[in-house]
């Protein structure tokens, strides 16, 4: 018993907001209930039945373009702007990259229209994931004085990917996505893979007990922000009757935190250091009016074009040009939030965190 009760006292949790509670709460884990609700609401007779409650799926629905506005808002930072002209290697990723991956896009789009949304629906799974693994990385960072408990890179990574490809694949046999579902094996692979996840599932949980026994903190956030990855994949393994609907929920997610986490960006970089490098008066004012256009305008191509009739070309461009902009939204995130690269950490990590934010 007073071996027990020591252990209990020992045990020591730690709360490193990244932003702070309140903002974090609402950025990183509201999103959660915000997903479901619209998740359900889109599933429900009340979008056909009344105006006001198709504008609210509609306007939930905004956010999806809205949060790709931030990634080309940083080209209006005339740093950001020296960094992609800095180099060859910048150059092809910063500026040629973007239009030549539109271009492809509205090529494959007439080309093969069935290969092209299953390349953008892969990518925007990994995309998705890839977030939640850097947002992790960050909290886990956020402290470097807390002593806490911290499971090994690899745990993370291979857990929040392995619960994406496993409810995924099962939501592509239970709907028959693109005719998976007469895939030789798939069932047995899905078994499989589902029993390797939990065991590394079990392997993190595990590294963190034996390093909280050892005297480290449990950082409570993070270890929040791991089960959100994991769980918000679940309702796309077993609800809905097509293989989209349920994603909204992750997606839910992922767009709110990316939002945020641009908004206490644009606020904390421009608030004095780096205020020459941007135009205009009110930087937050600025990112989300760039944001709010950028995703009208998506929303109107694409509704023009579903309202266009016997002209089939348009309608192909609009889906090419849509799509395209989504692969330029995940390609230059790889690189704009890719933090071992120095100048990266200090235009962008640096002001992510509510105790070292300049």
């Amino acid at each position: 018993m007073q071996t027990r009760s020591l252990s209990r006292q020992r045990l020591k949790f730690v709360s490193p907001w990244m932003l702070g509670k309140r903002a974090d709460l609402c950025y990183f884990f509201l999103p959660v209930f915000l997903g479901l609700a619209l998740f359900f609401l889109s599933q429900s007779e009340l979008v056909n039945k009344s105006v006001f409650w198709a504008a609210v799926l509609g306007f939930g629905m905004a956010i999806g373009p809205f949060h790709q506005g931030p990634t080309l808002f940083t080209y209006l930072d005339k740093t950001n702007r020296q960094y992609y002209f800095s180099s060859r290697k910048n150059i092809f990723l910063f500026i040629v990259m973007p239009p030549l991956l539109v271009l492809t896009s509205i090529t494959a789009a007439f080309a093969s229209p069935l290969a092209l949304f299953v390349i953008v629906s892969l990518w925007h799974i990994q995309h998705l994931v890839q977030q939640n693994i850097r947002v992790l990385a960050i909290y886990h960072g956020n402290d470097p004085q807390s002593n806490e408990a911290i499971p090994h890179a690899n745990l993370a990574a291979t857990t929040q990917w392995g619960a994406a490809i496993v409810c995924t694949l099962i939501s592509c046999a239970r709907t028959n996505f693109i005719g998976l579902q007469a895939l030789p094996g798939l069932n047995i692979l899905i078994i499989a893979l589902a029993s390797w996840v939990l065991v590394r599932c079990i392997q993190y949980l595990l590294d963190l007990h034996k390093q909280v026994r050892e005297g480290a903190a449990l950082n409570l956030p993070a270890l929040g922000l791991w089960l959100i990855g994991l769980l918000s994949m679940i309702p796309v393994a077993f609800l809905g009757q097509d293989f989209f609907a349920p994603f909204v929920i992750p997606l839910m997610i992922h767009w709110i935190q990316f939002i945020g986490l641009n908004i206490y960006l644009v606020r904390r970089k421009y608030r004095t250091d780096c205020r020459a490098d941007l135009p205009g008066t009110n930087p937050l004012v600025m990112l989300l009016s760039f944001c709010a256009c950028y995703s009208l305008a998506l929303v109107f191509i694409h509704s023009y074009a579903d309202q266009t009739a016997g002209q089939e070309w348009w309608r192909t461009l609009a889906l090419g040009t849509v799509m395209g902009l989504g692969m330029c939204h995940y390609f230059l995130d790889t690189y704009i939030w890719r933090f071992d690269q120095e100048f990266q950490k200090e235009a962008f990590l640096g002001y992510l965190n509510s105790k070292t934010a300049k």
